[in-house]
């Protein structure tokens, strides 16, 4: 079912990507002509889409597979469209797509990544995606491992906007930020200034922006227990209190934040204090919780189950130990 699945959406993508100019020029790069029979059409698209969808060189063996998927479905249909969609189909449901793999190391020792495995660790870790044609070049000239072009990229790669999207999706995951808003929303009575947009955006990404400056100016891990700045904008700095040395906009920029301000670090932004509380008030409970949980990596084991005698309890009661 499973298999079927990811067939299901290979067929989906290639479908609407070969209806959409742009995108059909992008990946079906050739078309039977006079001077070019539907078999060379077919091993060009596939020698140009391979190398792009495993994420390096594709090899002789993986051409001809692929091929034989595309000669045996024209000599079938007689349709070129039709045949070399269907060995895409077959190239978007590979192990060596749909998963970062890597040689196995059958040596008794350790040994280094490949240049293009090193380009795919780098890209995935940093962007959430394919390596760009810069590391690609690279990887194909051999250079990646050398340290000082390792760090180049890592910085040209930390600059682009793309960290954001990473930094954006790890520390909604990490923080659990990402369900405030859905499942975890504050009381609108008890709080409505949440429910300002402004205010719900600068609440939303301070801890994502934050942790992007940490990366982008390689500042030390300890500014997200405890940090003398922190990012917001104008209506954020309003909500939280402070006072800025600068008059802020509504683009959000680096404060630093007054010596006795509280807010320095992730237990200080709004977005945390929501997640690990009730839509009316706090809880030591839920925000020990999230302590053990995110920061720690040590989540407390489940709750005691009640015994006979428990039950007996007044009902106020009961529901005071469930809650711990």
């Amino acid at each position: 079912m499973h298999a079927e699945k990811y067939l299901d959406a290979a067929r989906d993508a290639l479908a609407y990507g070969s209806k959409d100019p742009r995108s059909r020029a992008r990946f079906l790069i050739a078309d039977p002509s006079d001077k070019m029979t539907a078999e060379e059409a077919g091993r060009k698209v596939l020698e140009a889409f391979l190398p792009r969808a495993f994420r390096r060189p594709a090899t002789a063996t993986e051409l001809e597979q692929y091929f034989a998927l595309f000669a045996n479905a024209y000599k079938r249909s007689q349709s070129y469209e039709t045949s070399i969609l269907h060995a895409l189909q077959g190239v978007l449901i590979s192990p060596h797509f749909l998963f970062r793999l890597e040689d196995s190391n059958t040596g008794a020792g350790p040994r280094m990544l490949d240049d293009y495995a090193l380009a795919n660790r780098l890209s995935y870790f940093l962007w959430g995606t394919m390596p760009d044609e810069a590391l690609f070049k690279l990887a194909a000239e051999g250079k990646l491992r050398d340290d000082a072009v390792l760090t180049e990229q890592t910085v040209r790669m930390l600059k682009d906007v793309r960290t954001r999207e990473f930094a954006e999706q790890f520390v909604e995951q990490w923080l659990n930020t990402r369900e405030l808003g859905r499942d975890i929303k504050p009381d609108a009575k008890l709080f409505p200034a949440y429910y300002d947009a402004e205010i719900q955006s600068g609440i939303r990404y301070e801890p994502i922006l934050f942790f992007q400056e940490l990366l982008t100016a390689n500042l030390s891990l300890l500014n997200l227990i405890d940090s003398s700045f922190t990012i917001m904008s104008n209506k954020l700095a309003k909500h939280y209190g402070i006072k800025p040395p600068k008059p802020l906009r509504q683009q959000p920029v680096v404060v630093e934040l007054p010596p006795d301000s509280h807010r320095g670090g992730v237990l200080g932004m709004a977005a945390v204090l929501a997640v690990s509380s009730y839509p009316n008030r706090t809880s030591p409970v839920l925000r020990g919780k999230w302590i053990l949980e995110a920061l720690l990596g040590t989540p407390p084991p489940p709750p005691p189950r009640m015994c006979r005698h428990s039950l007996n309890m007044p009902v106020q009661r009961r529901k005071h130990y469930a809650n711990a």
